[in-house]
């Protein structure tokens, strides 16, 4: 089922993309009045074909892309008019719009389903602080659980994943404006990231990287270890614990921290009640075990930050869609920045295994998160357009501009040639990618 859900959508996926991106070509050689002789969703042997008009509609057999053929020289049967209308033929302006259309739709496509997002509301974790872990630089500019981010580098901080897109796009920055409120109070605190490429934080979010963990509330028993002091005792999946040897928590961390504090051979005294029946409480005494050296009372704690929907205005969900498409084509342009030159690692390039894995994830999780990972995606895939390898939208705008200084197009020979070397390179891309996705599959199998 999971994998049925997960190519489901992926198909969804590159179904909307591909077809919004191959639109965009497809209509702005049409508004030039340019031949198009084909539009197909798909690669390789055509499945199903629908002639309207002069141009013929198909579903082909890959779905990992699509295409748009525009009439050439080659063309039988091409009379006076029809040549003029050849994209050849075109002046470069003409050619370069239409290129740039595809990627450009991708970007408006992102923009407006984000736009979307925020009307709709998306549920994330609040941006409220817990106590941050000793050593940390949240710990030495004194943020306290419970204090709220506002901004980060002056961009509005709505959650958790607000701030980690920011913080992604400032990797390497040595001066970082956090802003936060702690009670009536607002403060600005200055972190760092001087040194730390996106490499560095693939495995481990910029907020954990800083100390700027998110409160985790009310400590509930999550479940007990079997025959454990803790599942002897009595614990419950529902315990929310109110009180260690005597004094209050109210996090997961302080909960976990009171626990380890207790003296050995000191039993560890939980005062409790369930979330079935909050008005009840009762004090529970544990005696711990040592088991490899360490204390054990087999207690699983969960908690999560506190949830919040994030809705906007109509006039706040543009500027959000704005920043948001901004902030992620600029960290995009980063990371591809970074693998260039060997500072990130090409081993966080996905494939379409990877892209089909974190679709299904997309879909279990809702309409909403969906439609941000539509987003995501789409911004991916524009953004790649752009790169300048020849076989792309980006390479071929290059391409014109080249001949636009010359005053005179490369010859078709050389054409092919540069088209060659793009595949090329694009197929050791692909490769790469592949080999990332069967990695990170065979290594959580």
């Amino acid at each position: 089922m999971s994998f049925l859900l997960g190519l489901a959508g992926f198909l969804l996926t590159i179904g909307i993309i591909v077809i919004v991106h191959e639109g965009g070509h497809f209509f702005t050689a049409k508004f030039f009045n340019i031949k198009v002789t084909r539009f197909s969703f798909g690669m390789g042997p055509v499945l199903w074909r629908r002639r309207k008009g002069e141009t013929e509609y198909c579903f082909s057999a890959l779905p990992l892309g699509g295409y748009v053929r525009m009439a050439d020289e080659a063309d039988a049967d091409l009379t006076e008019e029809d040549r003029s209308r050849l994209y050849t033929r075109q002046a470069r302006w003409k050619r370069g719009l239409v290129l740039f259309a595809g990627p450009a739709t991708n970007f408006i496509l992102a923009f407006f389903l984000y736009v979307m997002v925020g009307a709709i509301g998306m549920p994330d974790f609040a941006a409220v602080m817990g106590t941050p872990p000793a050593g940390t630089q949240a710990a030495s500019e004194n943020v306290r659980q419970g204090d709220r981010v506002l901004s980060v580098n002056g961009a509005p901080v709505l959650g958790i994943t607000d701030m980690n897109v920011e913080l992604f796009g400032l990797a390497g920055s040595a001066d970082i404006p956090v802003r936060f409120s702690r009670g009536d109070e607002t403060f600005v605190r200055h972190f760092s990231l001087a040194g730390v490429s996106l490499d560095d934080m693939s495995g481990r979010p910029p907020v954990i990287h800083l100390g700027l963990v998110p409160w985790l509330r009310d400590p509930v028993v999550a479940g007990t270890v079997k025959d454990s002091p803790a599942e002897k005792s009595g614990l419950a999946s529902g315990d929310r614990i109110l009180a260690v040897n005597g004094a209050g928590v109210s996090s997961v961390q302080e909960a976990v921290e009171a626990i380890g504090a207790t003296p050995t051979g000191s039993p560890v005294r939980l005062t409790l009640s369930n979330i079935r029946t909050p008005e009840t409480e009762r004090v529970v005494e544990i005696m711990p075990v040592l088991s490899e050296g360490r204390t054990v009372v087999g207690i699983r704690i969960r908690a999560l930050p506190e949830m919040v929907v994030v809705r906007l205005s109509p006039v706040d969900a543009v500027a959000a869609g704005w920043r948001k498409v901004k902030s992620i084509t600029t960290l995009q342009a980063r990371g591809m920045s970074q693998m260039a030159t060997g500072e990130a690692s090409t081993k966080n390039l996905t494939g379409p295994i990877g892209i089909a894995d974190m679709a299904g994830d997309a879909v279990r999780g809702g309409f909403v998160p969906f439609l941000e990972y539509l987003a995501l995606i789409s911004i991916a895939i524009g953004f790649m357009n752009l790169i300048p390898v020849p076989v792309l939208d980006g390479g071929q705008l290059v391409v014109l501009g080249l001949e636009g200084l010359r005053g005179r197009d490369f010859s078709e020979r050389t054409k092919n040639w540069i088209g060659k070397a793009g595949f090329g390179l694009m197929l050791v891309v692909f490769a790469f990618a592949m080999n990332n996705d069967l990695t990170r599959l065979f290594e959580g199998a």
